[in-house]
């Protein structure tokens, strides 16, 4: 699965036409029709072949991405927006509102978070003003997990061994101090907090190649 997630001011769609993922038989709900967000996170998401192998591996780690990310922003809101351009190997269309709802599902059981949703298998128009802060914008690209580490069996020594690491995170100052990274986080900027975060996670997944 593709992921894009973008720290929005406002966001909105309209839907304007069906597309030959549903049915022609199929309606849509007057209320699903159009909707808008303020102060949300938009996940634009695109189901991929690879995902069909595990769908509900795939949809547990998109729903945690999405959570951490929006906790770690302090949006309030998510909006779950079906994007196929993300990606040129899709699953069936089966397959990915199989995927979507199981990720809506995760996510209502968070309480703190409100989850709306854009309508699969209709064609969208949409406005969007993203922030532009340096975490307002994260690609990932989600894997089934315990198929694809199946299929790597020559990972790395250095990579099995990060999995059983115990970590003292620490920060060293100019002035020659040593302070423990967590009691340092709430004074980190916006760069420096992102990469300790990457750090932290431990993941060495590309979502896209470098700018």
């Amino acid at each position: 699965m593709r992921v894009l997630l973008i720290h929005a001011d406002r966001f909105s769609y309209h839907v304007t036409e069906k597309t030959s993922a549903v049915s022609k038989l199929a309606e849509l709900d007057e209320s699903a029709m159009k909707g808008s967000v303020d102060e949300a996170l938009v996940a634009f998401l695109a189901s991929e072949k690879a995902d069909e192998r595990n769908v509900e591996s795939v949809a547990t780690q998109a729903a945690k991405t999405i959570t951490d990310q929006a906790r770690e922003l302090g949006a309030p809101t998510v909006m779950l927006y079906p994007y196929a351009h993300l990606s040129s190997d899709l699953s069936s269309p089966r397959v990915a509102t199989k995927a979507l709802t199981r990720i809506r599902e995760l996510m209502e059981a968070e309480e703190e978070l409100e989850i709306r949703e854009a309508p699969f298998g209709f064609y969208k128009g949409f406005d969007i003003v993203c922030k532009g802060h340096p975490l307002s914008e994260l690609a990932k690209t989600i894997l089934p997990g315990e198929e694809e580490a199946e299929s790597t069996g020559d990972e790395s020594e250095a990579l099995k061994a990060e999995e059983i690491l115990e970590s003292d995170w620490r920060v060293m100052t100019p002035d020659g101090g040593n302070v423990p990274a967590t009691e340092f986080k709430q004074k980190m900027e916006r760069g420096f907090r992102a990469m300790y975060n990457y750090e932290l996670e431990g993941s060495r997944a590309v979502g896209e190649p470098p700018a």
